[in-house]
């Protein structure tokens, strides 16, 4: 299990995590501000963009699934590093 305890490796899948986290809640911040501007004048996304594909809607849970692998993994590898307490 010395695996888990290599601190470079984590390290990496934490600034990823944190990352891709940061985009997502800028993503859904942007969506919300746009969503609220139509609203203000009256339109539906729909109306303004036309309807989504089936394209966007899997690359929007794609997203959605690779962010939650991300923090899985990395709460996995604390898990491990806690349990494995042995430093090579």
């Amino acid at each position: 299990m010395k695996y888990w305890n290599n601190t470079e490796a984590m390290s990496w899948l934490r600034a990823f995590a944190f990352a891709f986290t940061s985009v997502m809640l800028a993503m859904g911040y942007v969506g919300y501000r746009m969503d609220t501007a139509l609203k203000s004048v009256g339109m539906t996304a729909e109306e303004f963009y036309g309807p989504s594909s089936i394209g966007e809607e899997l690359f929007a849970y794609l997203m959605v699934a690779v962010w939650i692998v991300s923090v899985v993994l990395y709460l996995y590898g604390k898990f491990m590093q806690k349990r494995h307490k042995t430093v090579s």
